[in-house]
């Protein structure tokens, strides 16, 4: 149904308003290295390979040019081209950022108003805005991360699992502290009350006033969005008897887990490039397996996959293959809401091994990567086995169920 002209004014405006508030050059530096060239910025463009920048943005006119695949557009055609997201998510991702606000009618969902206020989700009603959130768990990534080099014990652990510095650099792994206010005390100094760190997740309120770390003794995983900023974290306990194992942080108007992906904001251009994507389980056997040079991965953050996160892969791939290291779990499960929204669905089995593959790393790392590659050691089982309703929906040519027998040794 067309828009009345009274529509479109509003729509118009809620665009322009969008425009005229964010930096092109913030939301494309977050994916592209951008340099100084004059009045515009250059870097290499995210949308084909190259080798000397021929990606051109023009902050002044709010637009991008690619002088080698012709790519260009503004702001949304960014998001819309390099993020998978469709026009609407990008001018509601968009208007999140810039503090305009877009009253969609139930009725008519095309119809929009803008604002200057920057309303929080239905069901959180956060004082703060969302850059101020972003800022608060940046603040937090920092301290974690800083922590490593105080705690030896910290950085050994990750490196005892095979982790290089690069990696754990890269993703900003950190520790959080073993005292109940480490760190209250140090957004103290960076004048945040407790009240903030509360809504983000970082603290706890007590029953009877003041607050305490949720994070404590623990391996930080810190999870960010597509646009590489910080939502929430992921800790795993540091002793046997830490309950529970692994805490992630709560549901808070940033970081919802069954719209999160660890990893995506890495993996997205590797997984467009590849034209698939593997979903692991952990946030280790995405770091694992991102080391050794299989990049075109995501892990679910410690939850079982759903539908919100595979219509979030259906933006980069139609082609998933499901990570386990559960041999006996039927792939078919995934399959059931995965085979409306894809073309090709596998699962790639990580069975556990006690005696670790007696290999050094760098030879694992090309050994899993040739693997990957050339599919060796892979095998092509029928679904049809393995589904276990007695109607067995009807098996594309292309579908396929791998089974991968090594596994990325400890050491």
């Amino acid at each position: 149904m067309p828009l009345s002209f009274e529509k479109k004014v509003a729509f118009e405006h809620a665009k322009e308003e969008i425009r005229s508030r964010i930096n092109i050059a913030d939301i494309i530096g977050r994916h592209v290295a951008l340099k100084p060239a004059g009045q515009n910025l250059k870097g290499l463009c995210p949308f084909h390979k190259e080798k000397t920048p021929s990606f051109t943005v023009t902050p002044a006119k709010g637009i991008f040019y690619c002088f080698g695949c012709h790519k260009g557009g503004d702001v949304f055609t960014f998001l819309t081209e390099f993020e998978g997201m469709s026009f609407s998510e990008a001018l509601h991702a968009l208007a999140d950022e810039a503090g305009v606000k877009l009253d969609m009618q139930k009725n008519n969902r095309d119809s929009l108003q803008a604002s200057e206020q920057n309303a929080p989700q239905e069901g959180f009603q956060n004082i703060l805005p969302k850059n101020e959130l972003l800022k608060i768990n940046q603040v937090a990534v920092d301290f974690y991360y800083s922590q490593t080099r105080l705690h030896k014990h910290a950085i050994e652990y990750f490196l005892g699992r095979g982790l290089t510095r690069e990696i754990i650099k890269e993703f900003k792994l950190g520790y959080a502290p073993a005292g109940w206010s480490e760190l209250l005390s140090h957004a103290k100094k960076n004048d945040i009350p407790e009240s903030s760190l509360i809504q983000c997740g970082l603290a706890i309120e007590r029953q009877n006033g003041g607050a305490y770390d949720r994070f404590r003794d623990r391996i930080m995983f810190p999870i960010f969005d597509t646009s590489k900023r910080p939502i929430g974290f992921g800790g795993r306990g540091m002793t046997p008897d830490a309950q529970p194992k692994y805490l992630n942080s709560p549901e808070t108007f940033l970081y919802q887990k069954n719209k999160t992906l660890y990893g995506l904001h890495a993996a997205q251009y590797h997984i467009k490039e590849s034209k698939s994507v593997i979903i692991v389980e952990g946030y280790m056997d995405f770091l694992s397996l991102y080391q050794a040079g299989i990049k075109n991965v995501v892990a679910t953050s410690g939850t079982a996959l759903g539908d919100n996160q595979a219509r979030i892969i259906q933006r980069f791939t139609s082609t998933i293959y499901l990570g386990t290291a559960q041999a006996s779990m039927p792939p078919c499960v995934p399959f059931l809401f995965l085979r409306p929204i894809i073309s090709t669905c596998g699962s790639l089995f990580f069975p556990m091994r006690k005696t670790p593959i007696p290999m050094s790393r760098n030879t694992a790392k090309r050994v899993l990567y040739h693997l990957w590659r050339t599919r060796g050691l892979f095998r092509d089982l029928s679904l049809k086995k393995r589904w276990p309703t007695k109607e067995t929906p009807p098996r594309k040519e292309n579908q396929r169920c791998w089974i991968f027998w090594p596994r990325w040794p400890r050491q």
